[in-house]
């Protein structure tokens, strides 16, 4: 009894050591902002219909709009930060990125993203999207690395609807799929997913 003990102990410790190991931010996966006001930790965020986001902490009635300097695609939170991409002109292809602090409501420009439409999921120091040549329509989808501000195309003919966990899910050709982050794999796969 005793050896089972010191045995569910050293478990334990070790998945609390390696929980202290992965920092925070690379941790912490990051979900699409839609109009429905969503809890993510601390905070409530959404978008309203005129495409602003709005954060309201927990247990406040002061509710703060972000303001963008032009046309608001799309934006991900994990309850820290929301990252957030602009269009520049019609149809110019021209997307920045920017980094919202919930907390502080300090807000950073990351970097322009050519030829992206929106940003679908993130974590690991990643955010992934969809893009094309035209800046026009989404028939791939890319990663973007946050450190290097480098872009890399990871599957074509694909629009990602969605992220959790090492999948991105979508649509290929009118079909449902879900394309393995880790391996690169795609492969059909029936999900349900309301915007």
């Amino acid at each position: 009894m005793r050896t089972k003990k010191r045995w569910l102990f050293g478990i334990l410790f070790m998945a609390f050591i390696l929980m202290l190991a992965v920092p925070a931010e690379a941790a912490a996966s990051y979900n699409t902002v839609n109009s429905v006001k969503t809890r993510y930790g601390s905070y409530y965020v959404w978008r309203s219909s005129n495409n602003v986001f709005k954060v309201q902490k927990v247990g406040s009635s002061k509710v703060k709009a972000i303001e963008r300097p032009v046309y608001t695609v799309n934006g991900i939170t994990n309850g820290r930060y929301l990252f957030y991409t602009t269009l520049e002109g019609k149809f110019s292809g021209k997307v920045t990125l920017y980094r919202y602090e919930l907390r502080t409501g300090k807000t950073k420009k990351i970097g322009i993203i050519r030829n992206a439409l929106h940003i679908v999921y993130g974590g690991n120091g990643f955010v992934y999207g969809n893009g094309a040549k035209d800046g026009r329509s989404a028939d791939y989808v890319y990663r973007y690395n946050l450190k290097t501000g480098k872009k890399k195309v990871l599957v074509k003919n694909f629009f990602a609807e969605y992220g959790k966990g090492k999948y991105l899910y979508g649509i290929r050709n009118g079909v449902k799929y879900r394309y393995n982050l880790e391996t690169g794999k795609i492969k059909k796969y029936n999900y349900a997913y309301n915007f």
